[in-house]
């Protein structure tokens, strides 16, 4: 039986230890989360890579 799992937001950039995903892991709150986000994540290529996929209806799974 195939096992199909879906990316996870952020996946990538947790198992590169991201210095923008590890100041979000540290944030105290979603504000804090907001911030990063909108200062550093919206610079990134894999940010960038993401939402080409989304915008062109892409999914990005492993078959286990």
């Amino acid at each position: 039986m195939e096992i199909v799992r879906e990316y996870q937001k952020r996946e990538f950039c947790k198992d590169i230890r991201c210095p923008s995903q590890l100041k979000i892991d540290a944030a105290p709150d979603q504000i804090a989360i907001d911030a990063v986000r909108k200062e550093e994540c919206q610079k990134c290529m894999a940010h960038e890579f993401h939402k080409w996929l989304i915008d062109r209806n892409y999914e990005i799974v492993v078959i286990e």
